[in-house]
């Protein structure tokens, strides 16, 4: 890496941690000369990204200010961003099938919902899944390879979900409108979880087990993006929001347990909700929480081993 981008890099981490209020050493605030660094820079996200983890590898897709969907992963170092095409509208959202199989989900400007996967190395061409949506999606896959997918509609929350024996299936609607669109996250074989930002800007969340929906349930807070969640190791879900300082917090739930009523400050200044992943292969309590910093880059930080680190910066993403 150059000194000039080391310096721009640094004065980025700077604004971000500090325009919380949070306390970093110095050390956390100049990049590793030499790290490695993607061909493609100055990838400008316009959306709050969205992540999915594969045993080491993290996957990342963020909507480019040139419209376009972009793409980039860590695996044991930083790829290359790429760019996916597209005309996209707002942010989205991506599920792991397995090694090697990722599918992305978003909203296209003429405000349809499209996907596109790769298998094999090869993505797909871009194909529509629906016909109106007024929000980001939420996707999620559950055991035996099944993907249930939760869209934001003109009059209420839909979700439709894909197994490989058969096609899409039809849409139903679970809910009346909230603000924003959902996420999801999945504690296995027909169980899962919806989570968006109410008319009362708080979390409210339903479940669906045993064949059978839950009520509709408050968790609080007063969210000001959508809302990101993930399921870990030992059935726990690790909830995260943007507050209305435009930093992010978290509550977590775990069997046997009710949701806390506190929320847990982790700093930042980000500019829409946050997306996280978590990655089992490291241990059952790893999570990775990324959020779009006020420069249009990407930022991440991971609890692992009993601590949260500070936040870091994506290579290549920003100005």
């Amino acid at each position: 890496m150059c000194p000039t981008s080391t310096l721009w890099a640094s004065i980025r981490r700077l604004r971000f941690v500090i325009g919380a209020g949070a306390i970093v050493p110095v050390a956390a605030l100049v990049l590793t000369m030499g790290a490695p660094v993607p061909a493609v820079a100055g990838v400008r996200a316009t959306s709050g990204p969205a992540v999915v983890a594969q045993g080491n590898r993290t996957d990342l897709f963020v909507s480019g200010a040139d419209g376009a969907l972009w793409h980039s992963w860590w695996d044991n170092g930083f790829a290359p961003w790429e760019s996916l095409g597209g005309s996209v509208k707002g942010g989205p959202d991506a599920v792991s099938l397995g090694p090697g199989h990722v599918e992305v989900f978003v909203r296209f400007t003429d405000d349809k919902l499209y996907h596109k996967y790769i298998v094999n190395g090869t993505w797909s061409d871009w194909l529509v899944l629906g016909d109106y949506v007024i929000a980001d999606p939420g996707a999620v896959a559950s055991g035996g390879n099944r993907i249930d997918l939760f869209v934001s509609g003109g009059d209420g929350i839909y979700h439709r979900s894909w197994a490989p024996a058969g096609d899409w299936g039809p849409w139903e609607k679970i809910g009346t409108p909230g603000k924003g669109g959902p996420d999801a996250v999945s504690l296995g074989p027909g169980h899962y979880e919806v989570f968006i930002r109410g008319l009362d800007d708080a979390v409210w969340h339903r479940f669906f087990v045993n064949g059978r929906w839950s009520e509709w349930a408050s968790l609080g807070g007063q969210l000001t993006e959508d809302p990101g969640a993930v399921a870990t190791g030992g059935n726990r879900i690790e909830l995260f929001v943007r507050g209305t300082d435009g930093a992010i917090y978290h509550k977590h739930w775990k069997p046997d347990t009710d949701w806390p009523a506190e929320w847990t400050g982790l700093g930042g200044v980000a500019i829409g909700g946050p997306d996280a992943s978590s990655k089992i292969a490291y241990s059952p309590d790893h999570v990775d929480v990324f959020v779009r910093g006020t420069d249009d880059a990407i930022w991440y930080k991971y609890f692992a081993n009993g601590s949260w680190t500070g936040w870091q910066y994506w290579p290549g993403s920003g100005p």
